[in-house]
């Protein structure tokens, strides 16, 4: 789990890329936090297995985020191949288990932002090599009518998303 600080105002780009074990992600209350950064938690490269080793590019297990409240911009692959990803809300929000909520003062999800997300698990049996379709992750996404652009592939190969609410 990871608790990131009222006092953090700004995270890098890849900041917590390929933290492989990571579940869960809260911004406390209060964060000054208005962009989550290209590749923050995801990456555009997917995993590879070579001689019996894994290297894995994204938060391949985190789980549950709850983002700030003043979050604008989500950039580009910042939950990319976060296979593990069932549900983001809000702090001060309702948390809804299987769904992705944003907050009212978010603008932009950037290209590939949530790009399979939920749709692959590793499994060493499989004769593809590391990867084989998972059986979950979230059902809906709900994004507020303050988001003006939603980029190229932004929600692409997310199998088990059901339903869009947009406004």
């Amino acid at each position: 789990e990871l608790n990131i600080p009222s006092s953090v105002e700004t995270l890098g780009t890849k900041a917590f890329n390929a933290c492989s074990s990571l579940t869960e992600v809260n911004f406390n209350e209060g964060s000054k936090v208005t962009e989550i950064p290209d590749s923050c938690f995801g990456s555009e490269k997917e995993p590879t297995k070579k001689n019996n080793s894994i290297t894995v590019y994204s938060c391949i297990q985190l789980n549950t985020v709850r983002l700030p409240e003043q979050l604008v911009r989500i950039g580009s692959s910042a939950f990319q191949n976060c296979y593990g990803l069932n549900t983001v809300y809000t702090t001060g929000k309702e948390k809804k288990e299987g769904t992705l909520s944003f907050p009212s003062t978010l603008v932009e999800i950037g290209k590939q932002a949530f790009k399979k997300v939920s749709l692959y698990s590793y499994n060493d049996q499989n004769s593809a090599g590391a990867m084989k379709v998972a059986n979950g992750g979230f059902r809906a996404v709900i994004i507020p009518d303050s988001v003006t652009k939603v980029g190229d592939s932004a929600f692409e190969n997310n199998p088990y998303m059901t339903s869009m609410t947009i406004g």
